[in-house]
């Protein structure tokens, strides 16, 4: 996926369009307002260029749907965004029994210009009252349409048919979408490419650019999940061969299959995808519309791919396991393209190897007969690492071969691993680090014999060696710090800065608005050095933070710091950060940065130094609270919070004096915040 804006930022954009070109419009829903912009800041920006017009309501979506619905009938275009999609349910009776009849029930047509925005879906650890994908509930009342983003739509053009109709819709968001890009210039990785079927751009289409050898599957699947679907067909033609063709609607009801159906001659099975959980779904509604006009080119019944049937839990590993995964939607196509029965998927087992096993010489001395390891197993094709989430089985607990001892998470799915062989288990990876396939992350030493005989006292299992294995980033990260250690003579100065008036927020945000304002003052800390001797200024300030990961550190940019506001770097930081831990930082991300933030925020830290970025001339650190003591202009001891903030910077370009006014500035500019 090329580089772009997020969705939600796309999104945002769109809404701002659409109320500048519409001075009737109304937006209302719960906490929307800046400095908030609603729960997930799609509307950022809004009410402060429309404070008349968007509205914060009361916590009661029957209230606002009520309110919005009149709006409507008056002549008004409204927009209402539901905090959760969840809460559509309390708003429910507004929706079928008033905006959508009133469309026709007072004997002529009246426009009824309603938009309801519904962020769903699950995968976020939310919980069961803020995780449902509710689109079912509302198929099929009359003069309600429905629709849906995805990755492979423009938020803008979806936004504007919404729009466009003088009927009540709701528009659908997965909110694991909002901090997504979606796919652009007609490619979705290096073997997939998409289009669209129709002229109206409804139906995207996504097929291999060299088709498979074994088979030819369509799959209909819903914006939200139209990731797993592309990930489900990817591994399919790469690992089945199968020519998987992945078709998914802005528009879910009432569904136009027209443009689907010429795909369906040649289609060895037609499979429709979807978050919910089965009965009454949009999955079923598509499957009655193909059997009654494409039966004839079906070879076999549509085949219809669920979430389970139970509440979703707010525990990931248990939200994984009961909500639609790619590897669900891969395992269903590939058992029926195989023309096995289904059967119950296994567990992955960790291999046990043999002593003639060809292993890295640094195991070979300790992966013995008698200490059969547990070895990562190669479960997908996206990912290099996974992250070792927890271990099921204390350190030194005896287990069976059956033994179920570890989680291991990818990109797509946790799984668990099982020891292979009876014995004592032996742990060598910690939970929380990543590992790689192939790795070992545990021993299994040989179980006592059948006589119970204990192991001879005083003898230990020899120390065995733990081979971890380093991501790009982190050896992108040893290679920078190297280069930095080698080339940057760095001088480094520290001042105290009180932090009481920056509880209100977040001292991060604060400090990389801070930065943002001292570049014009101090355009040489924001340059590159050149290798003639000259230094390049930056025209902007494009602010890298520190993210600490279980392993490792990323540092995702904030761009365009001095023109941001507070609110608009804190929603930035948010989303960078949960790319960070996901694993998801798109081109870009963490690259063109001029200056550098280096987060130590544990109590007590006291001193930090930080290596600077090549390509930077400085680097800025802030350490943990420390609680001292001063006198207060009366001469009373009065306690104070205080942190370490320093800068280090490369001596060849700024001299002391100059580091030491760029910190008095910062200490004012976080002192004292307003």
């Amino acid at each position: 996926m090329s580089a772009g804006k997020r969705i939600a930022e796309e999104l945002n954009e769109a809404l701002h369009a659409a109320f500048a070109a519409d001075p009737g419009a109304f937006l209302l829903g719960e906490d929307i307002a800046d400095p908030y912009g609603g729960a997930f800041r799609v509307t950022k920006g809004l009410s402060t260029a429309y404070p008349d017009r968007v509205l914060s309501t009361p916590i009661s979506e029957g209230a606002m749907l009520g309110v919005a619905g009149g709006l409507a009938l008056s002549g008004h275009r409204v927009i209402v965004e539901v905090m959760f999609g969840d809460f559509l349910a309390l708003g429910f009776d507004q929706v079928l029994n008033f905006a959508t009849k009133s469309v026709s029930m007072y004997g002529t047509r009246t426009p009824m210009p309603l938009v309801v925005r519904a962020p769903v879906g699950g995968g976020r650890g939310y919980g069961p009252t803020h995780s449902q994908s509710l689109q079912k509930h509302f198929i099929g009342i009359p003069h309600l349409a429905l629709y849906e983003l995805s990755p492979l739509h423009d938020p803008a053009e979806t936004l504007t048919a919404v729009l466009a109709r003088d009927e009540p819709s709701i528009l659908f968001e997965d909110k694991i979408l909002y901090t997504q890009r979606r796919y652009r210039d007609g490619r979705v990785d290096d073997r997939l490419t998409f289009g669209h079927l129709d002229a109206e751009r409804c139906w995207a289409h996504v097929r291999a650019s060299t088709p498979g050898r074994n088979g030819r599957v369509v799959l209909i699947a819903t914006g939200g999940v139209a990731h797993r679907a592309v990930a489900a067909a990817h591994q399919l033609l790469v690992e089945d061969g199968l020519d998987v063709h992945v078709l998914v609607p802005s528009l879910l009801y009432p569904a136009d299959l027209a443009a689907v159906l010429p795909l369906l001659d040649d289609a060895d099975s037609v499979w429709v995808a979807e978050e919910s959980t089965a009965g009454g779904t949009w999955g079923a509604e598509v499957a009655a519309g193909l059997h009654r006009d494409a039966w004839h080119s079906l070879k076999q019944p549509v085949r219809l791919l669920h979430s389970a049937d139970r509440i979703i839990p707010a525990a990931p590993h248990l939200e994984r396991r009961m909500l639609l995964q790619a590897e669900t939607i891969r395992d269903a196509i590939r058992a029926e393209a195989r023309q096995t029965p289904r059967q119950p998927r296994p567990r992955p087992t960790a291999t046990v190897p043999t002593p003639a096993e060809a292993v890295p010489s640094a195991e070979v001395a300790q992966v013995t007969p008698s200490s059969p390891a547990v070895r990562v197993p190669k479960l997908n094709n996206n990912d290099d690492t996974y992250v070792l989430t927890e271990w099921l089985v204390e350190d030194g607990d005896p287990v069976l071969a059956d033994t179920a001892v570890a989680v291991v998470e990818t990109s797509k799915a946790a799984e668990e691993l099982v020891a292979g062989v009876d014995g004592k288990l032996r742990i060598r990876v910690p939970a929380g680090d990543n590992c790689a396939p192939g790795d070992v992350i545990a021993l299994v030493s040989a179980p006592t014999d059948h006589r119970g005989e204990p192991e001879a006292p005083g003898v230990a299992a020899p120390d065995e060696v733990t081979i971890h294995p380093l991501s790009d980033s982190q050896l992108r990260g040893l290679a920078a710090a190297t280069a930095s250690h080698h080339e940057i003579p760095p001088a480094f100065s520290l001042v105290r800065v009180e932090v009481v008036a920056a509880s209100a927020t977040a001292l991060t945000e604060l400090a990389v608005q801070a930065l943002g304002e001292l570049r014009a003052e101090f355009p040489l800390l924001y340059s590159t050095r050149l290798a003639d001797g000259r230094v390049r200024i930056a025209a902007g300030a494009h602010v890298a933070v520190t993210v600490d990961l279980p392993v490792g550190t990323a540092l995702p940019v904030v761009r365009d710091a001095h023109r941001r506001t507070l609110s608009e770097i804190r929603d930035d930081l948010a989303a960078l950060r949960l790319a960070s831990h996901r694993g998801e930082l798109g081109e870009g991300d963490d690259q063109g940065a001029n200056i550098a933030l280096s987060l130590h925020r544990e109590p007590e830290v006291v001193f930090v130094q930080p290596v600077i970025p090549p390509g930077m001339i400085g680097i800025v650190s802030i350490g943990g609270d420390l609680t001292d003591v001063r006198l207060d202009e009366h001469g009373n001891a009065v306690e104070r919070t205080t942190a370490g903030v320093g800068l280090t910077y490369d001596h060849r370009v700024v001299n002391g004096q100059l580091a030491n006014g760029f910190l008095s500035r910062l200490k004012a500019l976080l002192e004292h915040p307003a």
